[in-house]
């Protein structure tokens, strides 16, 4: 027995090493069967079905044909290598081996259709209407969708990727300067190409379309002005971002991640966009922090430094030390205020206070017993330094009434041509806070009325403009200049009725109050003009040349009834097709007088004329 199980098991152990036999499996019938079925379904789904579920099906019918061939080419190459005398399994392991690829290439295809279907970037019936949001919400809608059916059945092919970063990468571009109003910017404009060492802009000699590059291969040309509220145009981005994520597209992320810090450090404390009472490190460090945005942290938190000073008291025999005076400084953006008190010398300091420029003026206030002084200031930071100390000394004078008023006004100015297009536009902003003591002068029985006139006035101003040329020269870019700056001024500046006239009326007008304060002398702001002219193919534009302008601001006049329990505080704000003026409240810039508004169109006039204004005051009396 023992004999016959060792010869049992000689004789299996060698017909398992003996040759397998190719006649198995007919691989002439199962080679021309799929050859047949790939063929014929290699143009499917046909008719550019409007769904994505036909391409769906169908790259579910081709992987299915694949892996049957990819099954039968792993078995005749596994006969292939046990016989390798046999010649005729070589040549069917070879053309298995092609007809995978056939079969792999039809998948793809169909997967192709759709990306070229639903995955596109411009649409040439509406270009109007094709921005950034209807291509990502198509990429979401659509391009998510190929992307996990075609790795869900191993079609994933190099299309998917070049067009969801086209996609992208156009988003990034148009949520930054859409030509029709979805974008974060206003007037922001850029070119494909580089600028050289003397300012002139450089096309890159390519011959294809340039809506798939990236952003850092456009040339700013002109950097606009923020156009919507930080929070909006962060949430805006992310959403980019987010596909970006997605798809594991590092360096697209890292490229909507630079664009939004930048619109982040362009519109903080700045308004338009942003409205009042949003604070530079509860609202704008929030948003920062919301959207891990480390540069933009960074860069907010660098603003805060330290305030010291000295307050001192005038009196008839000089000026004396505010011993143990309460300093408080507010910043008018969101009314977060930093408050101490004065040593026995008069001397106080406050860490970590805003010194921000583009949140100024920053009002500060120095209160010692009954008297009070109510003083203004700039922040001198352009850029981040938590360890600068910027110094503010405070002066107490006796005063009957304390005054402060704030003023922001934005406006635009359109030019038409006869079929209504638009020609130039000029948009910009200015900020207005005045600040000082009136002293009671005389009382009027004649007309029930106290006067005040005003000493010690100061004016905080930050003024911005730009003018767009939308038609200039063939081939160049939208011209303009942009003029901007700020700085402080005394009051009154020139001779001139100022005054304050508290008016005691009875009846039904109660008692009301009016203030005028004549203009300061022009100041001097500086900026940047472009010029631009045609030289042929591709054309050159330089791109800046400084440029300065003289910027007045107007007569300030402002009447308002007093409130209950003798309060004179109040706001107003309208927005106008007329210069700065109303029946209550005039502020001038010289840039604004005589232009109406209209509505442009063919035969009609061809300008027009925004203007909205925000007035807040409070005036306090000292003493009785």
């Amino acid at each position: 027995m023992p004999a016959f199980r060792m010869i049992t098991a000689f004789v299996f152990v060698l017909l398992m090493l003996q040759p397998v036999s190719a006649q198995q499996t007919n691989w002439a019938e199962e080679y021309n069967r799929l050859n047949k079925l790939i063929r014929e379904r290699f143009p499917q789904p046909t008719g550019n079905p409007s769904n994505l579920g036909p391409y769906f099906k169908w790259m579910d019918i081709k992987a299915k044909d694949r892996n049957e061939v990819k099954r039968l080419e792993g078995e005749v190459n596994r006969l292939s290598y046990q016989n390798p005398q046999d010649k005729e399994l070589g040549k069917w392991a070879h053309k298995f081996f092609y007809l995978f690829l056939q079969a792999q290439e039809s998948g793809i295809s169909t997967v192709n259709g759709a990306c070229m279907e639903f995955m596109y970037v411009t649409d040439s019936q509406f270009p109007k209407s094709h921005n950034w949001r209807t291509t990502i919400w198509r990429l979401q809608k659509f391009g998510r969708p190929i992307y996990t059916k075609a790795q869900e059945t191993d079609f994933v092919s190099p299309m998917i990727i070049q067009r969801a970063k086209c996609m992208i990468n156009f988003s990034i571009k148009n949520v930054e300067c859409d030509p029709h109003g979805w974008s974060v910017y206003r007037g922001h404009e850029s070119s494909f190409g580089y600028v050289d060492k003397e300012g002139y802009l450089v096309m890159w000699d390519r011959d294809f379309d340039v809506i798939c590059e990236r952003r850092g291969e456009f040339a700013l040309t002109s950097a606009g002005e923020p156009d919507k509220p930080t929070d909006l145009s962060l949430n805006w981005i992310e959403r980019i971002r987010e596909e970006c994520k997605w798809w594991k597209f590092e360096r697209e992320y890292s490229d909507a991640t630079d664009l939004m810090n930048e619109y982040y450090k362009d519109s903080m404390c700045k308004s338009p966009p942003n409205k009042a009472g949003q604070g530079h490190r509860a609202f704008y460090g929030k948003i920062a922090r919301e959207h891990h945005l480390q540069k933009s942290i960074d860069y907010n938190e660098g603003f805060y430094g330290t305030l010291y000073g000295k307050v001192e008291i005038e009196t008839s025999e000089g000026r004396i030390a505010a011993a143990s005076a309460i300093v408080e400084v507010t910043a008018p953006s969101d009314g977060e205020t930093w408050t101490t008190e004065a040593d026995s010398e008069g001397n106080y300091e406050i860490k970590e206070v805003l010194l921000h420029k583009a949140c100024s003026p920053f009002i500060i206030t120095a209160q010692s017993g009954k008297d009070k002084v109510v003083d203004q200031y700039l922040g001198p930071l352009e850029n981040p330094d938590p360890s600068y100390r910027h110094e503010k000394n405070l002066l107490i004078r006796k005063s009957d009434l304390l005054c402060l008023i704030s003023a922001k006004i934005n406006w635009r100015d359109t030019s038409h041509y006869s079929d209504g297009s638009k020609k130039t536009e000029t948009f910009g902003s200015a900020t207005i806070t005045i600040t000082g003591a009136m002293r009671f002068k005389i009382k009027k029985s004649t007309s029930t009325a106290e006067w005040y006139e005003p000493e010690d006035f100061k004016v905080g101003y930050s003024y911005r403009n730009k003018h767009l040329v939308l038609k200039p020269q063939k081939g160049c870019p939208t011209l303009d200049w942009i003029v901007s700056g700020g700085g402080t001024a005394e009051l009154p500046e020139v001779e001139g009725l100022n005054y304050m006239r508290r008016m005691i009326m009875g009846g039904a007008m109660g008692t009301s109050y009016e203030l005028h304060l004549r203009s300061s002398q022009p100041k001097e702001v500086r900026g940047k003009k472009r010029k631009s002219y045609y030289c042929g193919d591709p054309c050159k534009c330089q791109i800046y040349e400084k440029y300065v302008r003289n910027v007045s601001i107007g007569h300030f006049g402002l009447r308002a009834s007093e409130g209950e329990n003798g309060e004179m505080s109040g706001n107003r704000s309208w927005t106008s097709g007329f210069p700065l003026a109303s029946n209550h409240v005039g502020f001038g810039i010289n840039e604004f007088f005589g232009t109406a508004k209209y509505s442009p169109s063919k035969g009609s006039p061809t300008k027009e004329h925004e203007v909205s204004v925000q007035v807040s005051w409070d005036f306090k009396k000292l003493k009785n």
